[in-house]
């Protein structure tokens, strides 16, 4: 979840994996900005894009400077073409239970924490891409991801703001 899986990871959420598996579809991520404000939760977080074929993996260094209460939020605002596709707002430890996107961002983790609470320490997210065989079928389009991470009722500490396109190719051919 921090991040892209977080990312994504809503953006899809509670899709199931029978609805899925579309061979064509491809996730493509072109950008991914990080902006966060002094909180007693993280140090500096950072994330990269590697430009490879057929799509582009994220990579994610999170230091967690005090481990993650149990009542930490997840928000996630996802567009499609400049609509708005999705909303969210869960605990931080209900959003890893995902088994569409969160599964794989959290197999990416280098170490990453993929239980309740996330602990203190430098944590990371290495070569992560979107496992387009648990996704649902989705029009192609400009997609806009915004996660952010907050207590309850509190103000986020942390944004990533990601952008990517939505394609389908023919295996093979693209």
């Amino acid at each position: 979840m921090l991040v892209s899986g977080i990312l994504l990871l809503v953006a899809f959420y509670g899709s199931t994996p029978g609805e899925a598996g579309d061979p064509t579809l491809r996730v493509n991520l072109l950008t991914v900005d990080v902006v966060q404000s002094k909180s007693e939760f993280i140090d500096t977080w950072a994330a990269t894009l590697t430009k490879t074929k057929p799509v582009n993996k994220l990579g994610l260094v999170a230091p967690i400077s005090k481990t993650f209460p149990e009542d930490m939020m997840l928000s996630a605002d996802i567009s499609l073409d400049g609509t708005s596709v999705m909303a969210i707002d869960t605990s931080l430890c209900e959003s890893i239970k995902d088994e569409v996107i969160a599964k794989g961002f959290l197999a990416a983790g280098n170490p990453f924490p993929a239980n309740c609470p996330f602990i203190k320490g430098n944590h990371r997210i290495v070569d992560y891409v979107v496992d387009t065989d648990r996704l649902p079928t989705v029009p192609d389009g400009k997609l806009e991801c915004n996660v952010t991470l907050h207590m309850p009722d509190k103000d986020p500490f942390i944004s990533i703001i990601i952008t990517g396109i939505i394609s389908h190719e023919v295996p093979g051919m693209g």
